[in-house]
């Protein structure tokens, strides 16, 4: 699947299911794997073992990923190459 397609598909599907007002949340655990765009030629990631979050949270604008212990990262939609996520056993 093409990485544009990738994007679309995940914004799309989280502007279909909102919860909230503007938001949508996935209660996990979940291991959450990216790519970024950091610059015009270099992107960033999660690493091949992803990141293991509790809370998944979309926006219109970015994506919220929470951990166990209370720590946030924010990443930008316009800027996500890829995004997958899966529930952690």
């Amino acid at each position: 699947m093409p990485k544009t397609l990738a994007v679309a598909f995940v914004l799309s599907f989280a502007a279909c299911q909102q919860n909230t007002a503007g938001s949508r949340l996935e209660q996990g655990p979940y291991t959450v794997k990216y790519t970024i765009r950091t610059s015009d030629s270099s992107t960033s990631g999660s690493g091949p073992k992803g990141v293991d979050v509790e809370r998944i949270r979309f926006h219109e604008q970015y994506v919220v990923l929470e951990t166990k212990e209370g720590r946030s990262q924010l990443l930008p939609v316009d800027r996500l190459v890829d995004f997958r996520w899966s529930k952690r056993k």
